[in-house]
């Protein structure tokens, strides 16, 4: 696929899954490490400039997630023109979705809807591309 420049890109709003899919396959790819990238957004769904890159090595238990998860939205919160958040979970291994990928998922929500950033969407990027993560596959 052919790479998305931020100039295209900024015009073409984020509003489905699918959109969301394209760019994170864009800008992220298939894994190379153990990441966590926020792609941020403003009111009209369109990527902010800011392409946010945090290592979650050292996060290996469930409280380092928790209070990983709500420093890093906690921080995404004071950009200006913030407004929501697409969340991509990179980490190598295979696309089947593993507990650490579900507490992630769980701690980001959670501070999601504590910090008043939207969550436009989560999205896991494995050694073989990019998944995306619905509520039913973390809630269970």
């Amino acid at each position: 696929m052919a790479s998305l420049s931020y100039e295209r890109s900024r015009s073409l709003p984020l509003q489905t899954g699918s959109q969301i899919v394209d760019r994170v396959t864009s800008l992220v790819g298939a894994a190379s490490s153990a990441r966590l990238w926020l792609l941020l957004l403003n009111a009209e769904k369109l990527q902010l400039r800011h392409l946010v890159r945090v290592n979650t090595n050292a996060a290996n238990d469930d409280e380092q997630i928790e209070r990983g998860a709500a420093g890093v939205i906690a921080g995404a919160s004071l950009i200006d023109d913030v407004h929501a958040a697409v969340f991509v979970l990179e980490r190598l291994g295979g696309e089947r979705f593993t507990p650490t990928d579900r507490l992630w998922a769980r701690s980001i929500t959670a501070a999601c809807q504590s910090s008043g950033v939207e969550l436009a969407g989560l999205v896991v990027s494995h050694s073989h591309g990019v998944r995306w993560l619905t509520g039913d596959d973390f809630m269970a």
